[in-house]
Order: C-alpha cells, then sequence, then structure tokens
C-alpha cells in the first residue's frame, strides 16, 4: 500500500516547531523515577492543544512512562468535515522526550481537512538495541476514531 509521504516544507515546519520546544515535565510533576515502565504502544499519548484559525493544528507528546523515547514513527490521518480521510503523512520524530516529560509539533494546513488523528507505528527507546515497529498499526487507509 502506497502511503502519503512528508513534502520538504512539512519537514522544515516540523523542524522548525520541534527545535523551539520546550522539554518540561508535565502539569502533573512526574518524575521518571516514579513512573511505571511502559510498552512501547502505551509509552506516548499525543494530544490536539488547539488548531488557529489558517488550520494549523497543534500538538502536545507526553511520555507517560519511565523511559527515555529517542525516536517516534508518528501518522498523521486527516479527515473532512464528513469524516473521510483526506491525507495519510508518515511524520519522523527524532528527538529525545524524557519519562513524564512533553514535547510538542505542528501540522500545518492542509486543504480540506477539518481534524487529525495521531497514532504511531514505531518507538525507539534509549539504551534499546532496535526500535520497535508495527507497521500495521499505520494503514495508508483508517477510519475517523478507530482504535
Amino acid at each position: 500500500m502506497a502511503k502519503a509521504h512528508v513534502g520538504i516544507g512539512a519537514i522544515i515546519a516540523l523542524s522548525l516547531a520541534i527545535a523551539g520546544c520546550d522539554k518540561k515535565p508535565d502539569s502533573g510533576g512526574a518524575t521518571a523515577s516514579n513512573l511505571p515502565v511502559k510498552g512501547p504502544w502505551e509509552a506516548i499519548k499525543v494530544t490536539m492543544i488547539k488548531k488557529d484559525p489558517d488550520g494549523t493544528a497543534h500538538f502536545k507528546v507526553d511520555n507517560v512512562g519511565s523511559k527515555t523515547v529517542t525516536q517516534i514513527y508518528f501518522d498523521a490521518y486527516g479527515y473532512d468535515a464528513k469524516g473521510k480521510q483526506v491525507i495519510h503523512k508518515d511524520l519522523g520524530f527524532s528527538l529525545p522526550i524524557k519519562g513524564g516529560a512533553s514535547d510538542d509539533f505542528i501540522e500545518s494546513p492542509i486543504k480540506d481537512v477539518a481534524t487529525w488523528e495521531i497514532v504511531y507505528h514505531g518507538i525507539g527507546f534509549e539504551g534499546d538495541a532496535k526500535e520497535t515497529l508495527d507497521y500495521k498499526r499505520a494503514p495508508a487507509q483508517r477510519a475517523k476514531g478507530a482504535p
């Protein structure tokens, strides 16, 4: 199955967004030492925090586990106002996020995209020999609201 890939402009925008990120523990004040060790598919929580009038979407990435995440392979699914998938973008995120910390990124406006859903199909943890990947988590077509 073919996947849509990120264009140069989106990579630059994502890079700029990531470069300006603040790495602070989340508002709960949790530290990595008292957080549980999370499996690869439970370690990251992504939340859309706002959408600008121009359609730019802002997302927060929380590491809810104790291990530092070094790489995440996100999949951004954009849906129109009726819930039909308009686009699927594969996005890499390679800045470390310590356990209990958060980071953020933006997704540039795409014509006809009313809502975004973000999942991830790959993750790497500090100290692990290799990343965990599961491409079944990122099909080319995904129904809005699918688990």
